[in-house]
Formats: structure tokens, C-alpha cells, sequence
């Protein structure tokens, strides 16, 4: 039995890992030429912005792949508990800090995809393929069937006796099933009007004394009078591996029209004006990157 994974990011990679004890063989198709470290890539556009591992989602990922966390500790990433080591400002004052069951890895989403292609490479049953671009399904009586594809040596066609698709928001599944005779699914949107902004620092070897927090965070003001629209931005100074952050800006229901260029010196000038403006000045000498 062959079962076939169309994206090999985190939820391809994970999937995977939950197919490979049920199957044969397992195939993970992946667009890009996949880095041997943790780098960026193309087909991640959300690997610049902070994510988190929350326990359930470490426990999950840790069944399939026994040892992920600690392998992701031993390559830069932090073990820490936000009630404690996070500097966490909602409203008029900052929270208290107290001892709790919750725990984070934080780390680069690019970190978190290496040491997970890695664990799936140690499987013996599992192989990823790059470079690889998925072109439609092959279907017969009401059943996918296999997986047609194109590499750079040319067009291939791989029989399947299960797909599943983790190519993301941009993924052609389901137009190729309303072709191939299924109905179409009934879709429904919500625009959240989530905007969100980031940029990567490298902190100074020695931390200042007064920074006792490794996490920073301003949560958008609940304040419903006349205030600058900058105070509906949430702030994250986000700690990752290597000794650096990410410093995000967002906000909810308010544009956040804070320039996403890398030459612009702007997000700056908005940070200035948030609630606590002093986090700015805090990353303001460190060696943007």
C-alpha cells in the first residue's frame, strides 16, 4: 500500500509521520528544492513570522517523531514559561509573573521544518521528493487512484492507494474533484482584517540587566475613546535560536500600515507611537537582518 503527501511543510511532514506506521511506502511531494538547514523558502511566506508550539501541538508532534523536542532545543530553541520569562502588558500595567503548567518552544518556524524533515528522513519508508509540482489526480469509480506530476526531466504519473493534500490555501484539490464529478464543497470566508508585519534582530552578546524577560508582549488597547491608531497594534519582541528576535507588529480590524520593505527604516516610527513605545529602542541598536 502507497500512500502519497502532496507539500512537504509542517503539515505534509506531519502527516507523514502519522501515515508511515499504516503503509508500505510513503511519498511526499514537495514543490521546492528543500535547504539542508533551517532557511527560508518560497513556498512558506509565513516562516518570517513567530509561531509557537503550545504543549497539546509539541505532544502530537512528539508521538509521531519521539525525541522532536528535545531535538529542537538542542538546535537553538527555547524552552521557556511564558508566565515567567514573558514581559506581558494588557491594559493599563503589566502582569504579574507566576509559576504555571504551560510551557513554550520558541523558535523560527524555518528551525521547527528542519528538524521535522529530518525526523521524517529517518524514517525508512518515507521519501521526499523535490522539485516536484503535482498537475492534477487520476480518478476511477468514485476513488482517487494516483497523482500526475511534472519534474524537470518531464511528466510522471505515481498510482496511489491514499492522498492527502497539504499544499495550503493556493492547493488545486478541490477544483481537480469538482472535475473529476464530486460536488463542490460549500466554502465560507471570514475576513478577520489581520495584518501583520515582522522583522528579524540579532541581540547583543550580553543582555542589559534590566531585560529580565526573554518574550515581549503589548496587547491592543481595549481602550474604546479617541487613542492613536498604533495602539491597536499587538507587539511581539519574540525570542528565537542564534540569539535573535523577531520583532512583530499586528493589529485587528485596523490597518497596520507599517511598510513591509526591507529598505524602509518606517516600522521604527510606528513603534515609537505604540502604548509602551521603550520596546522600540530596546531592538533600535541591534543589527537588523
Amino acid at each position: 500500500m502507497t500512500a502519497v503527501v502532496l507539500g512537504g511543510s509542517a503539515a505534509g511532514l506531519c502527516a507523514a509521520g502519522a501515515l508511515a506506521p499504516y503503509f508500505s511506502q510513503v511519498l511526499v511531494l514537495e514543490r521546492d528544492e528543500l535547504p539542508a538547514d533551517a532557511e527560508h523558502r518560497r513556498g512558506v511566506p509565513q516562516s518570517k513570522h513567530p509561531h509557537f508550539l503550545l504543549n497539546s501541538g509539541r505532544r502530537a508532534i512528539g508521538e509521531l517523531f519521539p525525541g522532536f523536542e528535545d531535538e529542537l532545543v538542542a538546535g537553538g530553541g527555547l524552552h521557556l514559561m511564558p508566565s515567567m520569562d514573558a514581559a506581558y502588558l494588557d491594559g493599563a500595567g503589566w502582569s504579574a509573573r507566576k509559576s504555571s503548567a504551560m510551557t513554550m518552544i520558541y523558535s523560527s518556524r524555518i528551525l521547527i521544518e528542519r528538524v521535522l524533515r529530518d525526523k521524517v528522513r529517518g524514517l525508512a519508508n518515507v521519501t521526499i521528493r523535490e522539485g516536484v509540482r503535482v498537475t492534477g489526480l487520476s480518478t476511477r469509480d468514485g476513488t482517487v487512484t494516483g497523482v500526475d506530476l511534472t519534474t524537470s526531466i518531464g511528466d510522471e504519473h505515481l498510482d496511489a492507494d491514499f492522498v492527502v493534500d497539504a499544499m495550503g490555501r493556493g492547493s488545486p484539490v478541490s477544483s481537480w474533484l469538482v472535475a473529476a464529478g464530486w460536488p463542490a464543497l460549500e466554502s465560507q470566508t471570514l475576513d478577520a482584517k489581520v495584518t501583520y508585519t515582522s522583522r528579524w534582530y540579532e541581540l547583543p552578546a550580553q543582555r542589559p540587566p534590566s531585560w529580565w524577560w526573554q518574550h515581549l508582549v503589548i496587547m491592543p488597547t481595549r481602550d474604546k475613546g479617541e487613542h492613536p491608531a498604533e495602539h491597536e497594534f499587538l507587539v511581539n519582541f519574540f525570542p528565537i535560536e542564534g540569539n535573535r528576535v523577531i520583532a512583530c507588529m499586528g493589529s485587528w480590524g485596523t490597518p497596520c500600515r507599517v511598510p513591509t520593505t526591507r529598505s524602509s527604516n518606517r516600522p521604527a516610527g510606528y513603534g515609537r507611537r505604540c502604548s509602551r513605545p521603550r520596546w522600540i529602542g530596546a531592538r533600535l541598536p541591534r543589527r537588523s537582518i
